[in-house]
Order: C-alpha cells, then sequence, then structure tokens
C-alpha cells in the first residue's frame, strides 16, 4: 500500500460525509420546490378569491382597483423568482458535482483494486514462470487480464509462456493484442 493511502476508516468517513452533503443539497432543493408550490396555491386561492370579491367590486372606485395595482411590486415577485430559480439551478448543480465526485471516487478505488490484483496475480504468473510451469503461468496471467485487459506487458508474458508450450497461433494472437494496446512494447515484436 502507499504511505499516501487513506485507511478505510478514513475513506468510510469521507464517504459519510459525501453522502450528507448530497443529502443536504437534496432536502434544500425539495424545500425551496415545497415553497415554490405553496406560493403557487397562494397565487391561485388568491385568483379565486377575486372572482368572489367581484360582489363587492361594485363598492370599490376605479381609483381604489389601480390604486392596488399601483402598489404591487412587480419587480420584486420577478426578482423573487428569478432568485429562487437561481438558487435551485444552483443547488441541482452542486447535487450533480456531488454525486459525479462521489461516482469518480468509486471508479478510482475500483481501478486501484483492479491494478493491484493485477499485480499480485501478475508476480505469481512471473514466479510460475520462472519455474517453469508454463500452464500456470498462462492462467495466472490470463487471470491478470481480467483484472487490467489494457495491460500490454500481460499479453507479452502469456505470449512467451505460449511460446514455451509450442502454442504459436496462440502466442501470435498475444504478440498482437500487446501491440495494439502498446505499439512500442519491444518484447511484444520478439
Amino acid at each position: 500500500a502507499e504511505p499516501s493511502a487513506k485507511s478505510g476508516a478514513d475513506q468510510a468517513a469521507e464517504e459519510e460525509e459525501e453522502a450528507r452533503e448530497i443529502e443536504e443539497a437534496k432536502a434544500e432543493l425539495r424545500k425551496l420546490a415545497a415553497a415554490q408550490e405553496a406560493e403557487e396555491r397562494a397565487a391561485s386561492l388568491a385568483a379565486s378569491a377575486g372572482g368572489e370579491a367581484a360582489v363587492r367590486r361594485d363598492a370599490q372606485t376605479h381609483a381604489q382597483k389601480y390604486g392596488k395595482w399601483e402598489r404591487y411590486d412587480v419587480d420584486g415577485v420577478v426578482k423573487s423568482m428569478e432568485e429562487r430559480e437561481g438558487d435551485q439551478e444552483r443547488l441541482r448543480k452542486e447535487v450533480l458535482r456531488l454525486e459525479n465526485q462521489r461516482a469518480r471516487a468509486r471508479e478510482r478505488k475500483a481501478a486501484a483494486a483492479a491494478s493491484a490484483a493485477s499485480d499480485a496475480l501478475k508476480a505469481q504468473g512471473n514466479d510460475a514462470f520462472g519455474k517453469a510451469r508454463y500452464e500456470e503461468a498462462v492462467g495466472l496471467y490470463t487471470d491478470a487480464l481480467g483484472h487490467t485487459p489494457r495491460a500490454a506487458v500481460l499479453y507479452a508474458n502469456r505470449a512467451l509462456a505460449l511460446l514455451k508450450l509450442g502454442a504459436y497461433p496462440e502466442a501470435e494472437e498475444d504478440c498482437d493484442a500487446a501491440l495494439a494496446v502498446d505499439g512500442t512494447l519491444v518484447k511484444a515484436l520478439l
């Protein structure tokens, strides 16, 4: 393990913190949506109450009706709506950023685990090859390729073990695969 690698407890605490941040942002987003719904319901009720007030409208003068409109702060309402929409968009982006960050961390963790497993199998394959156990080496290199299929060295190593077993067409296929992954791998050219 690397000295800079985090302990399991540190990683678990980090993942828990990320989950908490995501949940907080989602809760705030739900709260904003609920507030918007409440405002829309209130506006709808006020509009329907306006119909009921039609009977009382006759008692209002023309100046009184326009006085209410003059006091209505359209710019304030528009600004409030824009701020709320901006807050919602900011929270959506934050949730997306946090979820993407969490997914990338999981991918990095999985890739590191696959690489470690592949390296261990490669070392075992190298050991088996060194002891002239070529069939075992081929199996170990194949298992390692299951973890890291883009590792040209593993194809080259398996090709050499296949050559030792006399499986020339399979060895050639592995050399071609190694060169397809890394065209500069001299070991696959030999």
